[in-house]
């Protein structure tokens, strides 16, 4: 694996400038975008399900009403979906 020197113009992630998109808040998202969000990162999430989202609103994360909406408002996107008939 190449060190940081040998990548041309390394772009490091952190929580001052990379914003995190998260589709899937089931019981396992929940818990990891918590932790994203106590780490200082700015997560925005989609659920089919916008009651699911109340939790990591009052924690700081922002609600997107589409998955278009999650992708201009994320640098990064994440997905964790429980089985085939989410998806």
């Amino acid at each position: 694996m190449p060190s940081e020197k040998e990548i041309p113009n390394p772009k490091l992630i952190s929580p001052s400038k990379t914003r995190i998109g998260w589709i899937g808040i089931g019981i396992m998202g929940l818990a990891m975008v918590s932790h994203i969000l106590d780490a200082g990162y700015s997560v925005t999430v989609y659920a089919r399900d916008l009651r699911k989202s109340k939790n990591l609103q009052t924690k700081g994360a922002h609600t997107a009403n589409s998955l278009k909406e999650l992708a201009e408002m994320s640098d990064i996107v994440f997905t964790i979906i429980g089985n085939a008939n989410d998806v």
